[in-house]
């Protein structure tokens, strides 16, 4: 899910057909990534957008084209994971700890 803002700073209306997002391999865009088993070459991510005048006259334009290597998302992916749980854990711990010196009722008679 994306998000894409723009402005027209033309006399004329403008119709957005199509947004499109996409993983390739740099350089060559008639490759679409379906599987991320190659996880050593470096990707890239481009945003297109599509959109024609009011004559009917189509353009298309890259709004984000940017290369990455999928290792270093994965090893970000696991960094927040390892933190999400080393968070839920220490909170589990917290609440298993103050509850040692909760006093309990006990079966003596005053």
């Amino acid at each position: 899910m994306f998000l894409v803002g723009f402005a027209n700073k033309g006399s004329d209306d403008f119709i957005v057909e199509t947004i499109q997002a996409s993983f390739r391999y740099q350089m060559y865009f008639n490759y679409f990534f379906h599987n991320f088993s190659a996880l050593g070459h470096p990707l890239g991510l481009n945003i297109a957008l599509i959109y024609r005048d009011a004559s009917g006259k189509q353009f298309s334009e890259a709004v984000f084209n940017e290369s990455f290597s999928i290792i270093v998302v994965f090893l970000a992916a696991i960094v927040v994971l390892l933190l999400v749980l080393g968070r839920s854990s220490a909170i589990r711990m917290a609440s298993a700890s103050d509850r040692w010196w909760c006093a309990r009722p006990s079966n003596r008679k005053h």
